[in-house]
């Protein structure tokens, strides 16, 4: 089985949309796992909505009295997933084959895969490609960046129960993803890439890399990466 994670927080005008991709997938065994983050606008109407009709997969929604974050957010849905993960952010969308082509990776031995995204804007139209390219981890610490899109990435459950997105500042930063997969790398889980586009990558004024302190994000990596050589 594969199990779409998708928190979201005050994402209403694109979680239906996101949802539907992950309806949509040419893969016949999914499930749809939502944690509605204390949102304030009308997810927790749609939600109930949704509950009620004949879905293709099951869907399970988690609605959270407090608002959580998006790190304990993607942490309550994991932890609720029946399957193997696959990534979904509440304002991006799935492409048909992804569940599919992330479940064959997993069946030839690969436990944390990602691969291209096109990005789009609000209502949808393209702006661009994010073409992924073979991991390269010296590359990766060197540059504290490592270019995968987070509504790529699949991983199986037990890479979800060994490394958990951490919170605090790193998840106030959104480099949650980013520390979760360094984690990995160190430990020596091989990062697989999926050559097809896997997501369409919505590019919001309001999203967390667009409104963020960058000096921070770059002063807070370095600093994260440097204890990490000094422990080694």
């Amino acid at each position: 089985m594969i199990s779409f994670v998708l928190p979201s927080f005050n994402s209403a005008p694109w979680l239906a949309q996101a949802v539907k991709s992950a309806m949509d997938q040419t893969y016949r065994d999914c499930e749809i796992i939502i944690i509605n983050d204390a949102s304030t606008d009308s997810t927790e109407q749609y939600l109930t909505w949704l509950q009620k009709q004949k879905n293709r997969f099951p869907v399970h929604v988690i609605n959270s009295p407090v608002n959580l974050g998006r790190s304990a957010s993607r942490n309550l849905g994991n932890m609720k997933a029946s399957g193997d993960i696959c990534v979904l952010d509440a304002d991006d969308l799935a492409t048909p084959k992804r569940a599919d082509l992330t479940a064959q990776a997993f069946a030839e031995g690969h436990k944390f895969v990602y691969g291209s995204a096109v990005m789009i804007d609000a209502v949808g139209r393209k702006q661009g490609e994010l073409q992924a390219s073979v991991f390269n981890k010296d590359k990766a610490l060197a540059e504290g960046v490592n270019r995968i899109v987070h509504s790529t990435i699949g991983y199986t459950k037990d890479i979800a129960e060994r490394f958990p997105y951490v919170m605090g500042d790193i998840s106030d930063l959104g480099i949650d993803d980013w520390e979760q997969q360094v984690r990995m790398m160190l430990d020596g889980v091989e990062f697989a890439m999926i050559p097809n586009t896997l997501c369409a990558y919505r590019i919001l004024d309001s999203a967390i890399s667009k409104t963020r302190d960058e000096a921070k994000v770059t002063a807070f990596k370095k600093d994260y990466l440097e204890r990490l050589r000094m422990i080694a």
